[in-house]
């Protein structure tokens, strides 16, 4: 309260974060050190598509969540944050990531986290197997319900310019609103290739260089 953070609801009798604590926001994100780049394409697609849209990336085995752009719809989630990292296997979000791992990361990242089910939905190994098959198929990743009931998601990996997966991009929406449709996978995949782009990866050069990295 001394430094202004926190406030007294004097109604409620409760303690709520004051709006300096976007000060403290703000550090995050400069220590992180995103390219600007790339949280523009995330800006861009919630503007296009006015979902709530997440960029993560792939450090120290873990996908982590860099930056969110709040969807502007009247209805929507807000169930990740900044820095989180857990459950990757169960959503869009890290599906978009883990499938574009080499075999070897992926049979470490397998090792050492655990499959929790988080809902009724959530799918168990086999299951997961298949989505991480699906996303390298189709170019995207899907989740329905599986970290959190009423919450769907989409994601597409971000490369980087020796072809190796940075991240993904993805959006969550509410499961009224879910559908995975052209409608939201094209925009989503064309704003991944842009970041990636900004990345300086090239599909042609950049595949070749990571072919030559697991021969």
């Amino acid at each position: 309260m001394a430094a202004g953070y926190v406030e007294k609801d004097k109604t409620a009798q409760t303690y709520m974060l004051s709006y300096k604590i976007a000060y403290l926001n703000n550090q995050i994100h400069t220590r992180l050190g995103l390219p600007e780049s790339l949280t523009e394409k995330a800006d861009e697609l919630m503007q296009l598509l006015h979902e709530t849209t997440y960029l993560a990336k792939w450090e120290n085995g873990e996908v982590v969540v860099h930056y969110i752009a709040e969807g502007n719809q009247a209805v929507k989630v807000r169930s990740l944050y900044v820095g989180y990292h857990e459950h990757a296997l169960l959503h869009a979000l890290g599906r978009a990531v883990l499938a574009y791992l080499t075999p070897g990361a992926l049979a470490q990242y397998w090792a050492s986290h655990e499959i929790a089910a988080r809902t009724p939905f959530s799918k168990g190994a086999d299951g997961i197997k298949r989505e991480l098959q699906f996303a390298r198929e189709e170019g995207y990743a899907k989740d329905q319900e599986e970290l959190e009931i009423g919450l769907c998601c989409l994601g597409v990996p971000i490369f980087q310019f020796d072809g190796s997966i940075w991240g993904s991009l993805a959006i969550s929406l509410p499961s009224t609103r879910y559908r995975p449709s052209p409608d939201l996978i094209v925009p989503l995949k064309e704003k991944a290739a842009e970041a990636a782009q900004g990345l300086g990866y090239q599909p042609t050069l950049g595949a070749k260089l990571f072919q030559k990295q697991n021969l």
